[in-house]
């Protein structure tokens, strides 16, 4: 069996259904009724583990005057980066009720820590799992901290290289934990798909014995969808209830529809994947019998005539006769009997011919 990685009581591997993390980010908007109403969003379109950020303002930025630009619904909007997390903050005391409430649906509840002290305050919380996001993917002191605890570590590797990726994968074995799931990502807001490069996904599965998943930025549901054709066997992808709410991830984010869509689709390409080895299914044979054309009398043919082009069509017949690729060869042969139009050719029909 291959690698694969328990998060609660699921399993992220290749020989296991696809994990759909359904992200909140910051779609929150600060409100605790929006976020519940996401749990049930997710839990409705059969997400698997719900995924919020635990962070504190001040734990990250140092710099107040750092603005950030994004696009809304209604244009851009450039903010200062404290103000605008500060706002966003997900207030410690909501986190046991809306871990309580996501279980209570059925889904596994996590956040991604912004620092050594949240992730702590995660482990008190009992998560199944810790996310480190791309930001930290070189944050090796805040990796080795979570990683001693001994859990599960989803991590994302945009705006990394592939020494980076291996730096923290290193740091996390360092400590004993072997159970990491990496994701491919591409760290644009929303990300280009031309930009995305799934083919990495299959450059991540050959360098590191771990399951790979993939994170999202892009609007639709049709790269991570691709994704897992090409291996990912965990999608994280950002939802909200509208597209034209207020924030900095709403715009590119999957709304209820594209969430259920999202998760049907990426659960079908998973299953579609198959072994690489042609085998025909018993739906198909049936289909072969009634629908593979044969090769038949086109007209009457007497005993001792030849086959020829004129005297033989290619039509359905029920599966029996001769397949057409064979019709060269029989041309020029001897009938060894009456047969009338329409009749299919078989080896017994061929003089000299076994049956």
């Amino acid at each position: 069996m291959k690698k694969s990685v328990r998060i609660g009581k699921i399993s992220a591997g290749d020989d296991y259904p696809v994990i759909i993390i359904a992200e909140v980010s910051l779609n929150h908007n600060g409100d605790m009724n929006i976020a519940k109403k996401m749990i049930d969003v997710a839990s409705e379109a059969g997400a698997d583990i719900i995924k919020f950020q635990t962070f504190r303002a001040e734990g990250f930025i140092s710099d107040k005057n750092m603005t950030y630009t994004y696009k809304e619904y209604s244009g851009k909007k450039t903010e200062s980066q404290f103000d605008m997390f500060k706002r966003l903050e997900l207030p410690f005391e909501w986190h046991k009720k809306l871990k309580d409430y996501a279980e209570s649906k059925k889904l596994i509840f996590m956040s991604t820590p912004g620092d050594e002290e949240c992730a702590d305050f995660l482990e008190k919380l009992g998560v199944a799992a810790f996310k480190v996001g791309s930001d930290d993917l070189t944050n090796l002191r805040l990796i080795e901290h979570i990683a001693k605890k001994g859990k599960p570590m989803i991590i994302s590797t945009g705006m990394s290289t592939m020494d980076e990726i291996e730096d923290a994968v290193q740091t996390i074995y360092s400590t004993g934990n072997k159970q990491i799931v990496i994701l491919h990502c591409s760290s644009e807001y929303p990300a280009n798909p031309e930009n995305v490069n799934l083919n990495f996904i299959k450059t991540l599965k050959k360098k590191f014995d771990v399951p790979i998943g993939f994170s999202d930025h892009t609007p639709g549901i049709a790269v991570p969808i691709a994704s897992v054709a090409v291996g990912a066997c965990l999608i994280e992808k950002h939802f909200t209830l509208d597209k034209k709410m207020t924030g900095p991830d709403h715009s590119f984010s999957s709304d209820p529809i594209e969430l259920n869509l999202l998760v049907e689709g990426c659960r079908m390409a998973k299953k579609s994947i198959g072994s690489g080895i042609r085998n025909m299914t018993e739906e198909e044979k049936e289909m072969k019998r009634i629908s593979r054309k044969s090769i038949v009398a086109a007209s009457d043919i007497k005993k001792g005539e030849k086959f020829s082009n004129e005297n033989l069509a290619i039509k359905r017949a029920s599966g029996v006769g001769l397949e057409p690729r064979l019709i060269k060869k029989i041309i020029g042969k001897e009938v060894s009997k009456d047969i009338k139009e329409g009749t299919p050719i078989t080896y017994g029909i061929i003089k000299n011919e076994d049956a």
